[in-house]
């Protein structure tokens, strides 16, 4: 099995954001991404992961490799902030909201807004959405940040407009605002120097 592709600057960093990719967003893509949201988070270590390897059902083994980067890192779960585009964001969003996963926070990018499956857990990890909806899809996306408040969960959704020269930019620029704010938290974690860790 691969390990994770890791961005490290040894002795500076107080959090760990973990970037899920699939086939509909490449690592090539995601590292374009990558370069601009650490000009602006330099305490952070940063960890591109590929759900491709994951099972159908990705609980445990995202649990297991986010642990050993956490391990490696000499982080713990409170320090980590996670991010996906789409069908991985969502892969993850669902593996912390069944209680799977303790973060500090998760940024999903225009991920599947359907109500979850399961009963939400208690989590304090905030969620911060980036949406690019139609009219249909708002329905979706409403229902799901009800859904996360209803659950007493932090959670707010940026929407975006659908189509424009500048997409790509201003999706970047938005999941940007976002990371720096839960980067930030991840940094007042109050053992965020030390070398145990939890997931």
């Amino acid at each position: 099995m691969s390990r994770p592709f890791s961005s490290q600057q040894p002795g500076t960093a107080q959090a760990l954001v973990a970037v899920l990719t699939d086939s509909k967003t490449s690592a090539a893509s995601a590292s374009t991404a990558l370069a601009q949201w650490k000009l602006v988070n330099p305490r952070a270590n940063w960890s591109v992961l590929d759900m491709r390897q994951a099972p159908p059902e990705p609980g445990e083994w995202l649990q297991r490799m986010l642990s050993e980067l956490l391990s490696r890192k000499h982080m713990q779960s409170g320090q980590l902030v996670l991010l996906g585009r789409r069908d991985a964001g969502r892969q993850a969003l669902d593996v912390v909201l069944n209680g799977g996963l303790a973060c500090a926070g998760f940024v999903g990018i225009d991920i599947p807004c359907a109500p979850p499956r399961f009963a939400t857990v208690p989590t304090t990890a905030s969620i911060r959405l980036v949406l690019h909806e139609s009219n249909a899809e708002q329905s979706d996306g409403d229902s799901l940040l009800g859904m996360l408040r209803h659950a007493d969960i932090d959670s707010r959704i940026m929407r975006l407009p659908s189509a424009g020269a500048d997409y790509e930019d201003t999706t970047v620029r938005a999941a940007g605002t976002f990371l720096f704010e839960l980067v930030a938290k991840a940094c007042r974690h109050p053992l965020a120097q030390l070398g145990t860790h939890h997931v």
